[in-house]
């Protein structure tokens, strides 16, 4: 594994077997990771990390991949996808990032991913397994927390839309 240190880009994704972060690169102690250094990582924890905000400076040890890719014609291409949100390679992270510092000109992306983050913390002070996972859903437009079973009695229902539509747009 690789030394580097980045800038946390925007709010990590929670997932199911942990989270998910976009970053910048600062630095790294290999040579092989230049390239590397003009675009993103989509860094693949394997636990969820709660305090983590944007403009966050972290420390991790990270493998590299470049995106798998499909050989289907005309199948969905996730190089292309990441290529269109300036992400250049994804990388699984060993062990637990260490928070260094952070950056300056993300206070406005910091106040509103504070604020995301106590709605978060309320809700689940009160709501409890699917209850909290479509309260969240609908309010902040997160979704990570909906598992497959509840995302299709929605769809049997014919409300799936509402959880695409949701979260008066915060989540973008």
């Amino acid at each position: 594994p690789t030394t580097c240190t980045a800038v946390v880009r925007a709010m990590p994704i929670r997932r199911p077997n942990g989270m998910r972060m976009d970053v910048d690169l600062l630095n790294c102690d290999s040579c092989a990771t230049e390239s590397l250094t003009h675009g993103g990582i989509r860094a693949y924890f394997k636990k969820y990390m709660k305090g983590i905000l944007p403009g966050d400076v972290v420390l991790f040890k990270v493998r590299f991949f470049h995106p798998r890719e499909y050989k289907n014609p005309g199948d969905f291409s996730y190089g292309s996808y990441l290529h269109s949100r300036d992400i250049v390679a994804t990388a699984y992270v060993y062990g637990k990032p260490i928070l260094t510092g952070d950056v300056r000109g993300y206070a406005i992306r910091k106040f509103f991913a504070s604020f995301r983050n106590k709605i978060v913390d309320s809700a689940s002070s009160v709501l409890k397994g699917d209850d909290l996972a479509v309260a969240l859903a609908l309010s902040i437009g997160d979704r990570s927390r909906i598992g497959n079973l509840l995302r299709q009695k929605f769809a049997s229902i014919g409300i799936a839309h509402l959880l695409a539509i949701s979260g008066l747009h915060v989540g973008l």
